[in-house]
């Protein structure tokens, strides 16, 4: 209707614009509405598969643990008293291992002379102080001029692995304080000085800490180390000595129960949370015949109905989730008794893990996976939510059919509104022609007027 501002004047308001944005409205429910309606339906159909898409993905990611070596590879390490920290890497072998700490490895910490003050003189005159430790050797030169905190200066900005401080022991009274950086005997230092320097480090009454290396007893057999942290003792196990102990050290490297467990508490958790979803999308309530947006769709009501069934199976070896605490209940979510999980996963880890993972088996060239429920759940799985998956296939669909709506929207609302511009025009022509008439009609009118009251 562009172009057109007024309708009506002509007809006395008999043909307007308001008609005309009313007859629309009623064609707009019936050609626009239907299609807005399919279009909405085809968003929330889009939007509830990716739930649905999510939410089998969590589920994939716990199946995939389950059905994995990777999880049952997890170490935890129980240790009887303090001493000793531990890291484990998965796939260490499980083992008991008694450690006794007879000796924590120390680095070497001397203390200077006692000086006056940070800035007082080390030398009568000049002179030089060396320094080595492990094969580095520092020499540093001095005059009469060198103070305490130049020699500090000079050593911190040495190569050695070392440190010094200057610490105020008293009133008047300071020492530079020389330590280590890196425990063991090898890491001790070697210091001379010339005769006119009166630092004292090479005295042993100045000796505050010798390096040392640290000493274990392994199993009983005697083992040192330069460092507290030991790497090397055991393929996979770090060692890291916090105190001397009074009597050894009992450490059972296990297999980590704790995070299977928890992998087992996730898959029923996200299982539970599809199974609720996947009813909600495919109810039909037959009082007050509400559905959900997928009711009657046979590819979303089958995958609870699917997995259902693989979770009530059995095995080859008669074993089921039921013996694992896993059970369906009336409302179609599982529940979980960990404790019967743990009981029965106890009994044996081989059988257990064989029920979870199934192995390959090859018979006359083919191999197959027969068992393992978790590998199978996988399978499945991957059916709907893997590379070409059955729900990818209905998530393009549902995409092309929402396309194919809004073209169709498009094109029906062009025409209504071609239309109804068309009746517009023609609705001003004819009040135009009918304003004309009456213009007309008003002037044979008033001469008929005047002539009746000539007479």
């Amino acid at each position: 209707m562009a172009g057109i501002q007024t309708i009506g004047l002509g007809s006395d308001n008999k043909l307007s614009l308001e008609t005309v944005d009313q007859l629309k409205e009623v064609d707009r429910g019936i050609l626009i509405d239907p299609i807005d309606e399919d279009i909405e339906t085809s968003v929330l159909k889009r939007e509830s598969l990716a739930e649905v898409v999510s939410l089998l993905e969590t589920l994939k990611s716990s199946t995939d643990s389950l059905a994995g070596d990777n999880l049952y590879l997890n170490r935890s390490g129980f240790i009887s008293d303090t001493g000793i920290n531990i890291n484990i890497d998965k796939g260490v072998a499980l083992q008991d291992i008694s450690i006794d700490v007879d000796q924590l490895a120390e680095v070497e910490v001397r203390q200077s002379a006692i000086f006056e003050s940070r800035t007082s003189a080390i030398s009568s005159g000049d002179g030089t102080i060396s320094i080595e430790m492990n094969g580095v050797s520092e020499e540093f030169d001095v005059t009469a001029d060198t103070t305490l905190e130049d020699l500090m200066q000079m050593i911190n900005d040495s190569s050695l692995d070392a440190t010094a401080k200057i610490l105020n022991t008293g009133r008047d009274e300071y020492r530079l304080i020389l330590s280590g950086e890196t425990t063991g005997q090898i890491n001790s230092f070697t210091i001379t000085e010339s005769e006119n320097l009166n630092t004292s480090l090479t005295s042993e009454d100045n000796l505050v800490q010798n390096a040392k290396d640290a000493t274990i007893s392994y199993n009983g057999v005697q083992v040192t180390r330069d460092s507290n942290k030991i790497e090397d003792l055991i393929s996979g196990v770090s060692f890291e000595l916090t105190q001397v102990t009074d009597n050894p050290i009992t450490i059972q490297i296990t297999e980590d129960i704790d995070s299977i467990l928890a992998e087992a508490q996730k898959f029923v958790d996200s299982y539970n949370e599809l199974a609720l979803k996947l009813d909600d999308l495919t109810k039909f309530d037959e009082t007050t015949k509400e559905t959900g947006v997928f009711q009657g769709n046979s590819n979303i009501r089958g995958i609870e109905r699917e997995l259902n069934k693989m979770i009530t199976t059995m095995d080859s070896n008669n074993n089921s989730l039921i013996n694992f605490g896993m059970s369906l209940n009336e409302t179609g979510t599982l529940t979980f008794e960990s404790e019967t999980f743990l009981e029965k996963y106890n009994e044996s880890p081989e059988e257990a893990q064989y029920f979870f993972k199934g192995d390959d088996i090859e018979s006359r060239g083919v191999t197959s996976h027969p068992d393992g429920v978790f590998y199978q759940l996988e399978m499945t799985l991957d059916r709907y939510v893997g590379t070409d998956g059955s729900l990818d296939y209905l998530r393009v669909s549902l995409e092309n059919q929402e396309d194919r709506l809004n073209k169709e929207r498009e094109k029906a609302l062009e025409l209504l509104n071609k239309r109804y511009d068309r009746m517009a025009e023609q609705f001003a022509q004819q009040d135009a022609i009918i304003g004309q008439i009456n213009q007309q009609f008003a002037s044979i009118q008033m001469q008929i007027d005047f002539q009746t009251a000539k007479q």
